[in-house]
């Protein structure tokens, strides 16, 4: 608040009163609006740390990260799905086609049809085979992203290599067979 006084009664006349009553106006105006701008640039900055924040997550999470579009073309990705699948960890992978990793592509046809259905699927198994063509299976949780009409446009998830705990509940069944046998 702005006070203009003076020790004469009547020193300023209407003319100076009114340009007076419209100077404080801008000047509050101004400083409401710097204010604002202020509380903006603040909840920019807490925004861009955020996103700064949650990309490093999922950049560095030990589950693969994945976003694709529906028919497998990927559009983003996190370094584990590099390293589950045996790419090159530094590689950007967007536009690879991810149906080219399930061993039996029928499987693939399952996965999306519960997707479809439910909207999620939760614990999937796959028989996925790395660039390199060497088996790994996966655990996948992924859900189904939609348009504001709600028509699907991509799928995005996370899974986990469970190939060594394959292996070793197989080996198990093994050992239980022969067990039982003898």
């Amino acid at each position: 608040a702005f006070t203009f006084y003076s020790d004469y009664p009547d020193f300023f006349d209407d003319a100076e009163i009114k340009l007076l009553d419209e100077l404080a106006m801008d000047i509050s105006f101004a400083m409401e609006y710097a204010e604002k701008e202020a509380g903006r640039k603040r909840a920019d900055k807490a925004l861009h740390e955020s996103e700064h924040k949650f990309r490093e997550t999922i950049k560095y999470l030990d589950e693969g990260y994945y976003s694709c579009m529906m028919d497998g073309i990927v559009l983003g990705h996190n370094e584990a799905f590099n390293r589950i699948l045996g790419l090159d960890i530094s590689e950007d992978m967007k536009g690879l086609k991810l149906p080219d990793f399930w061993l039996n592509p029928d499987d693939r046809k399952v996965y999306l049809q519960e997707l479809m259905t439910s909207g999620f699927i939760t614990n999937f198994v796959i028989n996925a085979k790395t660039i390199g063509g060497e088996k790994v299976v996966v655990m996948v949780n992924s859900h189904l992203v939609k348009d504001e009409r709600g028509e699907p446009v991509r799928i995005e998830g996370t899974f986990t290599d469970f190939t060594r705990l394959k292996l070793i509940e197989e080996a198990l069944k093994e050992s239980e067979t022969k067990y039982r046998t003898c």
